[in-house]
């Protein structure tokens, strides 16, 4: 099952899923959903984009079975940085976005699920134009818990679960 508030990304999953998989044109602010209908929730590059992430987070772990999965783009990577500067001099989507910090994303968390285990990690280090460039210093800085990587991904387990 997957959802995406807009036609047009509903439209590209559709042509690389098929109709095996059920797409819904939805808001993550109001998934029609029961509570405890999915084993796991992901939401992938979707805090940035909406107007009330507290409220989103608060939704998906209701209707999760205790595993919520969160993937962020990270404020305080070169990436992160580079976007933000580029949108200051042109328009693009991350104009409108509201990056991360692991920090910021777990005090995010935290407000729904105070008690829920919480695992964190991050990934490209290096703008993709560096990296070939410099391999070696990419594999050096992308350990697990840097804060500094592109993409921050973040479990959110249940205790229970």
């Amino acid at each position: 099952m997957g959802a995406d508030i807009s036609p047009h990304m509903v439209r590209l999953a559709r042509q690389k899923l098929g109709k095996g998989v059920p797409l819904l044109l939805g808001d993550a602010e109001n998934l029609p959903f029961k509570e405890n209908s999915f084993d796991c929730v992901a939401l992938i590059t979707t805090l940035e984009f909406i107007p009330d992430p507290e409220r989103v987070v608060h939704d998906a772990l209701r209707i999760c079975r205790g595993k919520l999965l969160l993937g962020v783009l990270n404020k305080y990577s070169f990436l992160g940085m580079k976007r933000r500067l580029k949108g200051m001099f042109r328009r693009s989507i991350f104009d409108r976005a509201r990056f991360y910090s692991i920090w910021e994303l777990k005090r995010l968390v935290t407000k729904s699920a105070p008690e829920a285990f919480v695992e964190w990690a991050s990934v490209l280090v290096l703008p993709m134009s560096w990296q070939h460039h410099f391999p070696s210093f990419e594999r050096w800085l992308s350990f697990r818990g840097n804060p500094l990587g592109a993409f921050l991904g973040m479990a959110v387990l249940d205790k229970e679960a």
